[in-house]
């Protein structure tokens, strides 16, 4: 069965949740990362953004990887945002990542 990725007859529609933005507290820095991996493995690329507490840009960064896993790839933009921070002297950092597997980490 051919399946049309724009036909929105189904009757799985799923829910809708509306979000927003929330800046860090005070003398925070939020970090926001994402990796992406067409096949797993596959052709992947990683990003991310410091962003201060009143949502100024403070930098951000991406790469383009070959073939690397969707984990792996997730765990190389938060490593790669953290020891950006670090090396602007940023001491306190609120990351916020997409990848359950990554947020469950202990």
């Amino acid at each position: 069965m051919d399946i049309n990725p724009l036909d929105c007859t189904s009757s799985d529609r799923g829910t809708e949740e509306l979000i927003r933005w929330e800046p860090p507290l005070q003398h925070w820095v939020l970090l926001n990362t994402d990796g992406a991996s067409k096949g797993n493995p596959g052709v992947a690329a990683e990003g991310g953004i410091l962003r201060g507490p009143r949502g100024e840009w403070i930098c951000g960064f991406s790469k383009n990887f070959g073939a690397c896993t969707a984990v792996k790839v997730e765990l190389k933009a938060v490593l790669r945002g953290l020891r950006m921070a670090r090396d602007l002297g940023v001491q306190k950092v609120w990351l916020q990542a997409d990848s359950m597997v990554i947020v469950g980490v202990r």
